[in-house]
């Protein structure tokens, strides 16, 4: 991909059909909640950590967001897709070696311009200004906002609007590629 504003995601199969993530666009990555499971979204919060530490790793700058987990978690999520790139140093940990898998990621995160946000009590404007505050001319940069809208049920569908809205808004403006995990619950909206 010869433009160096293009964000791969690291599935080779994805990029190839997609050409990559170009910058100004805004990305919905829908998953069905199975509360059943015990979990929301995890499909979509995996994919997210992937992308958003290939685009890191590829030289973007990227800010990853997350509403339903603090940053502590986005952050430990971050270095365990760090690691999974380690095979050796997975291996000589599973061979009882004397390898801190933890301390492993977190120097391999340290290297990357990464930074992990929770967003659970920010207001739109906030999270808007702290997509512009990490907003970067020079090079591609990446945001991922897991659990950006969290539930969507037909009450919320003016919200989900207004929030879409401001992130394209955001994208085109800085130049920003935005990712956004969007929660299907499944609900046949009976109430």
């Amino acid at each position: 991909m010869g433009d160096e504003r293009v964000i791969r995601s690291g599935y080779k199969e994805l990029d190839e059909l997609t050409g990559g993530f170009r910058a100004g666009e805004i990305v919905c990555v829908v998953s069905r909640a199975a509360p059943e499971a015990g979990f929301v979204d995890s499909g979509a919060s995996d994919f997210l950590s992937h992308v958003a530490y290939q685009a890191a790793v590829d030289g973007a700058r990227v800010v990853a967001m997350a509403a339903h987990f603090s940053r502590e978690v986005l952050e430990n999520r971050l270095r365990i897709e760090a690691v999974s790139r380690d095979p050796k140093a997975v291996v000589d940990h599973m061979l009882g070696k004397n390898v801190d898998l933890q301390e492993v990621g977190r120097r391999k995160l340290e290297k990357l311009d990464l930074h992990a946000v929770h967003t659970g009590d920010m207001e739109l404007g906030a999270i808007v200004g702290t997509l512009r505050e990490y907003a970067d001319a020079s090079k591609p940069c990446l945001a991922t906002l897991d659990g950006g809208l969290g539930l969507i049920e037909s009450s919320m569908a003016a919200g989900a609007a207004l929030f879409m809205g401001e992130m394209r808004a955001v994208a085109e403006e800085t130049g920003m590629v935005v990712l956004v995990s969007v929660v299907d619950n499944g609900d046949q909206h009976h109430h």
